[in-house]
């Protein structure tokens, strides 16, 4: 404007007649001001609009640089699923070498490129979309979706947020999409319910435990096995299902658990609710943070074997009945496997070729019994 205002005067001042004089008149004077002050206000409004086109470029390349960092991806899309705007992670989790190769692919190419499941594996219409209720509605709409690429069958769990961008007359002009790959989520929540599954249907007892030894978890198998209902369980030390001449027992297992260690298929004993003792095979493991290198409690998996432990016991008093019985009798006794190995043979048998029980069991007879008591036997009988 200033520039403006001396090139009229140096005009004025050179060329226009009478020269040399710039003001003739205090009219030439007003019409000079009214001039200035015009020219000056026109400068200040284009200088504005100039400043303010700078203002909006740097603002947009602003948020496009902070658009482009985030992790989630994001689109704007028409009534029609036309994309207006995507940024690189949403070209990424697409499956497209750029945001702008996805912009410009046709709509019909995008619904394409991946098919769509819902959390039950039930296929899902592009109808289903958040977006279609953000045009319907003008409100906000979310989906979770299992989104599988037709050409290489790839899977990725997508959550998906649609929110509407309105026009100047309140109407729904645009949808903005954001979405993430929460595919380590789902697997995780789904490993979860399975494993719950698994712990709530075993016929196990399954047992969580703090470091110290105080109870956290507490399944139907527990239940079962002790006859301690959860609300009577958690909160009280595992040793209240001790008997009291193995509790020391059980704490140095403790402490081995708390170096790192697991212990597997440890036989002990455990006390019902109602008294009576109670023969257990159990597994104990360490449980561990995320990152796998802090201890902060134990499990473990306890199975009655009480029924075990008395078919052994019978058999072990069965075969001492009959240990009696064989070693009573004068003649000669030996029992084999149809291999041929040697399972039994009675005193009587033993003692005439000076051999002991460790000396045949389990051998084949050929290479134990039949070399001594048989040549014995055999130079008996010449004799």
């Amino acid at each position: 404007m200033f520039s403006a205002a001396l090139a009229i005067i140096t005009i004025d001042y050179f060329l226009i007649e009478p020269r040399f004089i710039v003001f003739t008149n205090f009219t030439d004077l007003l019409q000079f001001a009214i001039f200035s002050l015009v020219a000056f206000l026109v400068g200040s409004i284009e200088q504005s609009r100039m400043d303010s086109e700078i203002q909006l470029h740097e603002l947009k390349d602003e948020l496009n640089i902070i658009l482009n960092s985030v992790a989630d991806g994001i689109t704007a899309q028409d009534a029609y699923g036309t994309p207006i705007f995507a940024n690189t992670a949403a070209a990424t989790l697409t499956g497209y070498p750029s945001a702008e190769i996805m912009i410009n692919t046709p709509v019909t190419d995008l619904q394409r490129k991946f098919e769509m499941y819902d959390l039950n594996n039930q296929p899902l219409s592009y109808a289903a979309l958040p977006r279609h209720h953000v045009f319907m509605r003008g409100e906000r709409a979310s989906l979770t979706f299992k989104m599988a690429f037709t050409d290489n069958r790839e899977e990725k769990w997508i959550h998906l947020t649609s929110a509407p961008v309105f026009n100047e007359r309140g109407r729904v002009k645009l949808s903005v999409n954001i979405f993430r790959d929460i595919t380590d989520q789902v697997d995780a929540e789904q490993n979860q319910t399975r494993y719950e599954a698994i712990v709530q249907n075993s016929n196990d007892a399954i047992i969580g435990k703090s470091l110290n030894g105080y109870v956290t978890s507490w399944n139907p198998g527990a239940v079962k096995l002790y006859g301690y209902t959860p609300q009577e369980a958690i909160g009280q030390h595992i040793s209240f299902l001790f008997p009291s001449e193995i509790e020391s027992q059980e704490m140095l297992l403790q402490q081995r658990i708390r170096k790192g260690e697991m212990i597997e298929h440890y036989e002990t004993t455990r006390v019902h609710k109602n008294g009576h003792r109670v023969d257990i095979s159990l597994t104990i493991s360490p449980i561990c943070t995320m990152d796998g290198k802090t201890i902060v409690g134990y499990s473990t998996i306890e199975r009655d074997i009480t029924s075990r432990k008395l078919v052994e016991q019978l058999r072990q008093e069965a075969q001492e009945r009959t240990r009696k019985v064989l070693d009573n009798l004068s003649v000669y006794v030996g029992m084999l496997t149809p291999e041929g190995v040697v399972i039994e043979a009675n005193r009587a048998f033993l003692e005439s070729a000076n051999l002991s029980l460790d000396d045949v069991v389990g051998k084949p007879f050929e290479e134990t019994i039949h070399s001594t008591i048989y040549g014995f036997l055999v130079a008996r009988n010449r004799n």
